[in-house]
């Protein structure tokens, strides 16, 4: 899912179309080189053709899923049940919040991502490109959950609102929360509740 504020339709990128010409201008300077007396392998003009349609090529193909938010960190919810210590992605930059968990098939049972912003605020989140059912936790400042959204239907472009203002969202495959026992008033610890309690 992603932040619904901060994203655009999807954007399939084409292949540039200068590629080519770049390449043959350093097949023509390399031949130019060559012939003032320079010395520079063949292999070196591949190796340079490849680092120019590296970037491209390398860019996601429409329909696969993007690279994870970021490397995975720590969290625990603090619930009736007992103490819960999950793997979270931090989608801390507008760009990872735009993008979230769009196109990915599946996510492990102990595992979320996590929506940090700036300040509290009224949130508004969708499932649009999104393909798994996840539970939203819409967290105060202080790590106090205000709101749980169950079972968000994929592929939807329904806005599913924060109602009220929050610091973040947590993103937890569907079903999580009945597992975890994670109701309003429960407590999520991670540091960034303690850096917005210190401020």
């Amino acid at each position: 899912m992603r932040d619904r504020k901060k994203s655009g339709g999807s954007v399939q990128r084409a292949a540039p179309s200068f590629v080519f010409p770049v390449v043959l201008i350093l097949a023509v300077a390399m031949a130019a080189w060559h012939w003032l007396g320079g010395e520079l392998p063949l292999r070196e003009l591949g190796r340079l053709a490849e680092k120019v349609g590296a970037p491209f090529s390398a860019a996601p193909k429409a329909g696969k899923s993007p690279a994870p938010a970021v490397a995975a960190d720590r969290l625990v919810l603090a619930t009736a049940k007992g103490r819960h210590e999950i793997s979270v992605e931090i989608a801390d930059t507008p760009e990872k919040q735009a993008v979230g968990l769009m196109f990915r098939r599946s996510m492990a049972a102990d595992h979320g991502m996590l929506f940090p912003y700036r300040s509290e605020q009224e949130l508004t989140m969708w499932m649009s490109n999104t393909y798994i059912s996840l539970d939203m936790v819409f967290i105060r400042g202080d790590g106090t959950v205000h709101r749980v959204a169950r079972n968000t239907e994929p592929l939807s472009e329904a806005i599913v609102p924060s109602q009220g203002p929050v610091l973040a969202v947590l993103e937890l495959i569907a079903g999580s929360a009945d597992r975890y026992g994670i109701e309003p008033g429960n407590r999520v610890e991670h540091p960034v509740f303690s850096a917005a309690a210190a401020r």
